[in-house]
């Protein structure tokens, strides 16, 4: 990859090594009650998958290890990983916090250059991580060689045919002069400004996505609702908030409409 393609991913790189991005999304998604929903979720996927304890995890953008930790009390071995050097001291307390330094290790990685040996996880996670990364092919091509054949890789992405995700698109071609929005075949990637670096993000287009990992010998065993909506950011008021968050709890748990949802949950499984 080179020219543009790899100075937007420079960008994007340096962008993610910067403690005020992390510090932002912390800010607007570790709330309690959106740690509710994870927890369900969790506890969904990881009934579904059935794997015995003592399975290897990678959780690649692990950020403060908020999703190690669910895996490690679910049984797993967990290998947390982020590229940014600052949250990875946040990761390191937040293990200790928890006392799961015995079954949580941290290390900082690239995931478009893993360090892991090939077919070495019985679960690779990456949970709203793919979205950020440019180079979204190699990313896959590595998340795929370090899983194990028979492991399954549960990925957490934005549904760009979701009713919020074209209201989103329309709001921000009509309002929000800073930011891009380009047509792929990955989706629709965005960019913008903050701190004085790139962000990037995408709305993935489905079946290119599950096709990338068809291409490599992962098939799609379940696709899943995750939120409903992100609303909640923009909604004032406690009560319309909280209705929301109920209402993302209850379509992901009992109605299961991933083509509704804003956000999806893939869970593949490597041949």
């Amino acid at each position: 990859m080179t020219g543009p393609a790899q100075d937007i991913s420079d960008r994007v790189k340096r962008q993610m090594n910067r403690p005020q991005i992390h510090e932002a999304w912390e800010k607007t998604y570790r709330t309690a009650e959106n740690e509710r929903f994870f927890e369900q979720a969790y506890d969904d996927f990881v009934r579904f998958i059935d794997q015995p304890p003592g399975s290897r995890a990678l959780d690649i953008g692990c950020g403060i290890c908020a999703n190690s930790v669910r895996l490690a009390k679910r049984g797993y071995i967990v290998s947390a990983a982020d590229y940014s050097e600052p949250i990875l001291i946040q990761a390191r307390e937040n293990v200790l916090r928890h006392q799961l330094a015995d079954r949580i290790t941290i290390a900082r990685e690239d995931i478009l250059n893993l360090s892991y040996p090939s077919d070495y996880f019985d679960l690779v996670l990456c949970w709203g991580v793919l979205m950020h990364i440019p180079d979204a092919e190699r990313a896959i091509s590595e998340l795929v060689r370090v899983a194990k054949p028979g492991g399954f890789l549960v990925l957490e992405e934005i549904n760009q045919n979701a009713p919020e995700a074209r209201l989103m698109r329309r709001v921000w071609s009509t309002l929000k002069k800073n930011i891009t929005i380009r047509s792929t075949p990955r989706g629709f990637e965005q960019t913008s400004h903050f701190e004085g670096e790139t962000l990037f993000w995408r709305h993935a287009n489905i079946s290119w996505l599950i096709n990338e990992f068809a291409c490599r010998a992962c098939r799609l065993v379940r696709r899943d609702s995750g939120m409903l909506s992100e609303m909640y950011n923009y909604v004032p008021g406690k009560l319309p908030k909280k209705m929301i968050h109920s209402l993302n709890r209850q379509l992901a748990h009992h109605l299961n409409l991933p083509q509704l949802a804003y956000h999806n949950v893939f869970i593949f499984r490597k041949s």
